[in-house]
């Protein structure tokens, strides 16, 4: 339908960032549960978008750099937005000095593993895409993976497995500490996990 109505995959991507972001803002920054799962389900909702912009492109050809770009931007940002707003409400509705000092552990590793991540694929030249054919490659290489190349692999490549997933994508755990209302014990996992994966690219690199 869009693409019969001309509507440009960039205009899709840049309309859900418009509404996404300030109503991921609004909800999630309340710190009451019934607002956190309403805001849950219409970022879900939204996400569907995401997908429908990359598949206009394909559909209408208009896929470009400029498209890619704005594409992951917006995503990283609208992200951002939202564990902003959490983040906030957690602080804002309790006074132990806990949420801080998880907040400033949490954004001082994903500082650092977002530089980490572009030396690494500087690097291998690799891109995020790539990461998935390291396991074919390194098996057609070596004939077989011992188990300590299968967990550095799976720090690479979180969606090789449904543990790796759960564990090391923020969504998944974001999605289930708002359900069952923890996210301070959400976040700290998150936190601990992306220590033990940093750590883990680093080993990665060093050898």
């Amino acid at each position: 339908i869009l693409a019969k109505m001309n509507v440009s995959p960039n205009a899709v991507t840049i309309l859900r960032f418009l509404i996404a972001a300030p109503i991921s803002w609004y909800f999630f920054t309340r710190g009451i549960y019934i607002y956190n799962v309403i805001g849950l389900f219409l970022y879900m909702f939204l996400a569907i978008f995401d997908w429908v912009d990359g598949e206009l492109a394909r559909i209408t050809g208009k896929s470009s750099l400029l498209g890619k770009l704005i594409d992951k931007t917006t995503d990283n940002i609208l992200v951002l937005i939202v564990l902003g707003s959490l983040f906030y409400a957690g602080i804002t509705s309790s006074s132990n000095a806990a949420w801080i000092i998880l907040v400033i552990l949490y954004y001082s590793i994903y500082l650092f593993s977002t530089a980490l991540w572009y030396e690494f694929d500087n690097v291998f030249g690799l891109e995020l895409k790539q990461y998935g054919d390291i396991e074919k490659d390194m098996n057609s290489l070596s004939g077989s993976l011992s188990r300590t190349d299968k967990c550095l692999i799976s720090l690479l490549h979180v969606h090789r497995n449904s543990l790796t997933t759960f564990c090391f994508s923020v969504s998944y755990l974001l999605f289930l500490g708002i359900l069952v209302n923890q996210l301070f014990l959400s976040f700290t996992f998150i936190a601990i996990a992306s220590i033990f994966r940093t750590i883990g690219i680093l080993y990665v690199m060093y050898i």
